[in-house]
């Protein structure tokens, strides 16, 4: 899939230095393996009995991450930087499939804004049941400065329902 025009992509030379960054609104990610995605900016909303405290992606988009805006922003030196992305039935496409099957530890994810952009090295990959999700980790405002991707997975109950939870941890690259 390719990007939404919405945002023009900087090339690799014009990319701005990570240096002294300032925190700033995600409108778009990129990982090498995957491409380009842009990045809705939402609110938390509760999901499933568990009460999880996650964005959505508005109208179910597949091809889109949702940012949770009460979180951290990247660039920020603390708390995590919270992104979701939708998983659907084995043989559809959605965002959530792709980085099942190809984000592993070692990549890198670099999330762009409007003047600037931050890498962050993937550090940890832990699939849990969803009673097991690391919700004060992922939620984290305090420690320190991550960006974490989470995705539902595992077996699929129904629409919406998954009995487990994949996440991503990545630390900013500087």
């Amino acid at each position: 899939m390719s990007p939404s025009p919405s945002a023009p992509k900087p090339t690799k030379a014009s990319k701005p230095p990570q240096r002294d960054v300032t925190p700033f609104i995600p409108e778009w990610t990129s990982v090498a393996q995957i491409g380009s995605r842009d990045v809705q900016a939402l609110p938390r909303i509760s999901v499933g009995e568990n009460g999880f405290s996650l964005p959505d992606p508005q109208d179910a988009n597949p091809t889109v991450y949702a940012w949770d805006m009460e979180g951290a922003k990247p660039g920020s030196s603390r708390g995590a930087v919270n992104l979701v992305a939708h998983t659907y039935p084995p043989g559809q496409v959605a965002l959530g499939n792709q980085l099942f099957d190809e984000l592993q530890v070692g990549d890198v994810i670099t999330v762009h804004g409007s003047r600037m952009s931050l890498d962050y090295k993937v550090t940890e990959r832990l699939q849990v049941e969803v009673a097991d999700y690391p919700q004060g980790r992922v939620l984290d405002t305090e420690g320190s400065s991550v960006l974490t991707v989470t995705i539902c997975s595992g077996e699929r109950l129904g629409p919406g329902n998954w009995s487990m939870r994949t996440v991503w941890i990545a630390r900013p690259m500087k």
